[in-house]
């Protein structure tokens, strides 16, 4: 029987908030995709194609549908509304072709369009600012459409699947699809490529404890991630950059897609290349960083990262390239998901904390190291030697910990420290994200 988490970090220090429940009990359930590629015959293909076709009329119609009784009425139509008309507009003599596709889909069209409302709505009243309107929908790849799981109109069969309206498609992926399906999303990524995506809910138990505390993670565009435990060693995780490595070919496909004349088979097959290219880019950057952050997670019971804000960050014009090359967003969201998924906990410290400027062993603030071109500096106060990054690091870890409600008390070298002279308002963002 695995010991709570509380009693597991109990040879360091036991965190102050409550935990529960403990791990010797039933695995929770979480919500969990499987993706898997499909190879659907001739016939299918023109029924997944003919289906995000309707569904994207479903979706331009009924937003026309309700711009129009806005400005006619002063008032918008509800969903429920747009769910009558829905049925009606199947009837209808000029419209009866969208009784050929799946009506999951179509319905699945109007709840993108209502959530899709509420998300502008919420958006004004948050920030004040009139964006996010919903727009519409354009005929082009990555065009997807959702069913739901009703009657066992889904069934997962040995590489293949079957889907209402389409029968068993066969299929290649992950083998290991179980839990309750929820519903399944087909996509089409690019021409003649198609995916599913399966929702499942699974139970999934809590990792057993880990063989080291907490873990200080600072990302950046050199190197793509510097670890350390705190105990003086540092693990370096090369930045790959993937979408620079391949740029010549994304500059030499899209180069012959400008050259192609619109609409024609050339040009259908140019912008599929080239389409490929984003996609294996994609796939590539996804696989990094899943390999990561599920090592940190088994490794490591705290970690510790900044609250990163990339939308502001790329606004720098000299580094946006490099900084969304990198995709901090999807590991910093990906180490949420899995320490949730897995009973670990992830502290996240304010962004303007200034991680590089302080002296991890005395704490003094050198503002010279703003400059990103110093990369190794000498601590004026106690003359000791830092890598600018490692030395982040340590002290992204220190922080991390305060914020988790678990001061550590030690420098990088086992002694003793004074607390660092911080502005009050550093701390002020600092939040652990609970996740037991």
């Amino acid at each position: 029987m695995l010991p709570r988490r509380d009693q597991r970090l109990g040879a360091w220090q036991t965190p102050c908030r409550e935990v529960t429940p403990t791990e010797s009990s039933t695995p929770p359930i979480r919500n969990k995709a499987f993706v898997v590629r499909l190879y659907p015959n001739t016939t299918q293909t023109e029924l997944i194609n003919r289906t995000l076709g309707c569904a994207r009329f479903v979706y331009n119609h009924f937003l026309a549908r309700r711009i129009e009784t806005y400005r006619q009425d002063g008032k918008s139509i509800t969903y429920a509304a747009t769910d009558k008309e829905l049925t009606l507009l199947k009837r209808a003599e000029g419209t009866l072709w969208l009784a050929a596709v799946d009506k999951f889909a179509l319905q699945q069209s109007l709840r993108d369009l209502e959530k899709a409302y509420q998300n502008f709505f919420r958006t004004v009243k948050t920030t004040g600012r009139k964006v996010g309107f919903p727009k519409f929908r354009k005929k082009r790849t990555g065009e997807a459409y959702r069913t739901q799981f009703t009657n066992d109109n889904i069934e997962i069969g040995d590489h293949c699947l079957k889907l209402p309206k389409l029968g068993w498609i066969k299929t290649r992926g992950q083998p290991d699809i179980h839990g309750k399906i929820l519903n399944v999303t087909v996509r089409r990524v690019v021409e003649g490529h198609y995916e599913a995506t399966v929702l499942c809910q699974v139970e999934i138990p809590y990792l057993p404890a880990a063989a080291k505390f907490a873990a200080g993670v600072d990302v950046g565009i050199k190197a793509f991630a510097i670890v350390t435990g705190g105990n003086g060693e540092f693990d370096h995780h090369a930045n790959p950059k993937f979408y620079r490595s391949a740029l010549r070919k994304f500059r030499k496909a899209q180069k012959t897609l400008s050259k192609r004349k619109r609409g024609s088979v050339r040009y259908r097959k140019a912008k599929t290349k080239l389409a490929r290219i984003h996609r294996s880019t994609a796939n590539r950057r996804q696989d990094f960083i899943h390999k990561l952050t599920i090592s940190l997670v088994r490794e490591y019971e705290v970690i510790c990262t900044e609250h990163l804000k990339p939308v502001n960050m790329v606004k720098n014009r000299q580094l946006a390239l490099s900084i969304s090359d990198t995709g901090w967003g999807e590991f910093i969201r990906q180490l949420e998901y899995k320490s949730l998924w897995y009973g670990r906990l992830v502290s996240k410290i304010s962004p303007y904390f200034p991680s590089s400027q302080l002296c991890h062993d005395c704490g003094f603030k050198n503002p010279e190291v703003k400059n990103l071109a110093v990369r190794m500096w000498r601590c004026p106060n106690c003359r000791e030697t830092h890598d600018r990054d490692e030395n982040a690091a340590l002290n992204i870890r220190r922080e991390g910990l305060v914020a988790a409600g678990m001061a550590d008390t030690l420098n990088a070298h086992g002694d003793g420290r004074r607390p660092t002279s911080v502005g009050s308002g550093l701390r002020s963002e600092n939040h652990a994200t609970s996740v037991v």
